[in-house]
């Protein structure tokens, strides 16, 4: 049977719930998106979601869920976590994501700043951390967990399975209930307070409406045209932006068929079972493919290495010429096309092989790894957005340029300021504001209305916008001259062997940095040169590999300007933990607390 499909119209509905309504009718009798238990994948119809959402959604009347409750949700991405989305915003309520590595402190704070009554957690973990906060909840009604846990006495925590026995015994009565739900909601609702990542202080939760998630995801179909074909991949936190609005509320509105990722270790095996179409990524994962590249090429028989590095010079040189928009020769298409079949198909196998484009955002990436992925045929397109406004800008198939962020969106606005270089934006897929925060909210806008962004950059002539760094980032030397922090660490971190990177410098003469080594790459080093260690933290303290990381920090500081090389650095015993505070849920450099943390480290590096 032939299946039908539907473009939906912004212009005609009034909420994210409408919009899931309207996308069941138009593509019944398709897929919504595939799951795998077990190594085996099925897929669910949206006819078959839209039917687990009504049932949860009466589990959730009958916990007497009113519109405008809040419901806090921390959890990866999987097919229970939208079901749970979907059917918070079906009763009218409000979803507040946490990440699902985030800590107890870290819910907490999410929980009583939105006020949620409810809490939805996955495993045991989640309701260790839920009963270790529970007496400092301002308002707690009920914790409800997607797998099997120990109940013992927990008169306040209940089963996802139970929840959805309880909607689908009243499914019934619940569903005028639900459509009439449905129809109240308005485009300046409330749908989502999704929360900062906390880099620069404690995390705020930024309020988004309706209207803005319709609107973000019209003009990102606009600028991402993916049609019902395309396949992705789902496994973005959807306690960001990345995974929740350019990926659910997108998925939804454009009608895209996802598969669900086993977890984040069986990504990459996922990746060639699903053989997706489109691919969006944060950098660090593209950084850990280019790092195992890399290290594969350096590590094969001495011709097979030669081969290797002779494919990449040849399409280094072809993609350059493509790029500039030139011709390229007929010997070098030739051998580019050689080198295609020796290396480069294996390599975007790496990711399925069908990939027509992927998109990378959430943080910086290093134009060195874009530039390597365009060479071997994998276009990777850089966005720029934030939680407060989503996606602002991206680099399309059509028009991009590596190093940029790309063009604004379709009817987004973007504009720097005159005194600083500030990145200034308006348009109706930004926030209403800071949930409760009215003096922060104050601070983020400007007299004319334009959302300050915190970022600094600039616009060239032909509309790309190019980010320097984080205002509040910015180092003066004591010779007064600026340096972007970020650029230096994306660089640094394209070395096999440094994990993390924070730069130091501020009102100094010169920049330091602190790192921590990627324990597989650093490990095999060692055993290779026969290096007797105990474990990590006593292999950052040999010489051979305080050796090894100078000539690494020596041969990336000459492709930098004099005034942001690194002079002096210090090796951490250890990775940078979430728990610590070191690092977000997303993993970025928490650079204020380890400067505080790691004081005398640094002072050190400065005698």
């Amino acid at each position: 049977m032939e299946q039908k499909s539907g473009r939906l119209d912004r212009q005609e509905l009034l909420s994210l719930a409408h919009m899931f309504e309207k996308r069941v009718e138009l593509s019944y009798g398709r897929t919504a998106y595939v799951t795998v238990a077990s190594g085996v994948w099925k897929e669910v119809l949206w006819e078959e979601f839209h039917h687990a959402v009504q049932e949860f959604a009466g589990g959730l009347l009958s916990l007497d869920v009113k519109p405008g409750d809040r419901i806090c949700m921390i959890a990866e991405n999987r097919p229970e976590s939208y079901i749970v989305i979907m059917a918070t915003l079906m009763v009218g309520a409000i979803f507040a994501p946490c990440y699902h590595n985030e800590t107890a402190d870290g819910l907490l704070h999410v929980v009583n700043n939105v006020g949620a009554e409810i809490i939805i957690g996955e495993d045991q973990e989640h309701l260790d951390k839920i009963a270790q906060i529970r007496p400092k909840i301002k308002s707690f009604r009920k914790a409800i967990l997607y797998e099997k846990y120990e109940p013992k006495d927990l008169p306040w925590a209940m089963s996802f399975k139970d929840l959805m026995a309880q909607g689908k015994e009243r499914l019934e009565e619940a569903k005028p209930v639900l459509r009439e739900r449905v129809k109240n909601q308005r485009g300046e609702d409330t749908a989502v307070i999704i929360h900062t990542s906390g880099t620069t202080g404690p995390p705020k939760g930024v309020i988004l409406t309706n209207r803005s998630q319709l609107f973000f995801a019209n003009s990102y179909r606009e600028a991402l045209p993916l049609t019902p074909s395309d396949v992705v991949m789902l496994y973005l936190p959807l306690a960001h932006v990345g995974g929740l609005s350019a990926g659910l509320f997108f998925q939804i509105y454009a009608d895209v068929t996802g598969f669900f990722a086993e977890s984040w270790d069986e990504l990459p095996a996922n990746l060639l079972e699903v053989c997706p179409t489109f691919y969006t990524s944060m950098p660090r994962i593209l950084e850990k493919y280019y790092t195992r590249i890399r290290t594969q090429i350096d590590d094969s028989p001495f011709l097979q290495r030669k081969l290797s590095l002779w494919c990449l010079e040849v399409g280094r040189k072809a993609g350059s010429l493509k790029l500039e928009g030139r011709r390229v020769p007929p010997v070098l298409r030739a051998q580019n096309l050689l080198a295609d079949a020796i290396l480069f198909r294996k390599i975007r196998e790496l990711f399925g092989g069908r990939i027509r484009f992927a998109a990378s955002g959430g943080a910086p990436i290093s134009k060195v790894i874009i530039d390597f992925f365009h060479s071997v045929g994998l276009l990777i397109l850089e966005q720029y957005g934030s939680t407060e406004a989503g996606v602002l800008t991206a680099n399309t198939e059509s028009q991009y340029r590596f190093g940029s962020v790309g063009k604004p969106l379709s009817g987004v606005e973007v504009g720097i300021a005159e005194d600083d270089g500030e990145i200034l934006c308006r348009g109706e897929s930004l926030c209403k504001g800071y949930w409760n925060d009215e003096e922060e909210t104050r601070k983020l806008f400007n007299e004319d209305g334009w959302l300050r962004t915190g970022d600094i950059g600039e616009i060239d002539a032909d509309g790309f916008l190019w980010i320097t760094d984080r205002k509040k980032d910015i180092l003066v030397t004591a010779g007064g001259k600026n340096v972007a922090p970020a650029n230096v660490e994306n660089l640094m971190k394209t070395s096999k062997y440094i994990e993390d990177c924070a730069v130091f410098g501020d009102k100094k003469k010169y920049l330091v940095a602190l790192f921590t080594l990627d324990e597989d790459e650093t490990t095999k080093f060692a055993r290779d040169e026969s290096i007797i260690f105990a474990d990590l933290g006593d292999l950052t303290e040999k010489p051979e590999v305080v050796e090894l990381i100078s000539h690494t920090v020596n041969e990336l500081n000459s492709r930098l300007p004099s005034v942001a090389q690194i002079k002096y650095f210090d090796i951490l015993p250890d990775r940078l933990d979430i728990d610590e505070n070191e690092v977000t849920p997303t993993m970025k450099v928490k650079r204020r607390i380890l400067a505080k943390k790691y004081a005398s480290r640094i002072e050190k590096l400065y005698r």
